[in-house]
């Protein structure tokens, strides 16, 4: 939470909410990120959700980082984010930002 949030108590109680019982669950249930809690990761809520993902999105529980998925993870998201970034600062149409990324991507991919 931002030091300097306008609502601190609703902004902790959202926090609460999002990271413990209900919340957690229902965010598990729908795909929703990753729960925090290693209890309801283990959920049929959210093992069902991520098949067949499951148990490497887990492994990110253990680093505070999703394992990469994709090789060259860090190229392929720069690629599309400053593809997209141009259409976001209105400079490109989106079917132009979308060619953009889709020839960043890929060119990061095996010949």
């Amino acid at each position: 939470m931002s030091a300097h949030t306008k609502n601190p108590d609703t902004a902790y109680q959202v926090m609460k909410y999002v990271t413990t019982g209900t919340g957690t669950r229902l965010l598990a249930k729908y795909g929703i990120g990753i729960p925090g809690n290693v209890a309801v990761s283990k959920t049929s809520d959210f093992t069902n959700e991520y098949n067949p993902y499951t148990q490497t999105w887990l492994k990110g529980l253990t680093t505070g980082r999703t394992p990469r998925l994709i090789p060259q993870y860090d190229k392929f998201y720069d690629a599309v984010n400053t593809a997209f970034k141009t259409y976001w600062t209105g400079q490109t149409s989106l079917d132009s930002a979308a060619s953009t990324a889709c020839s960043g991507a890929q060119s990061l991919l095996p010949k």
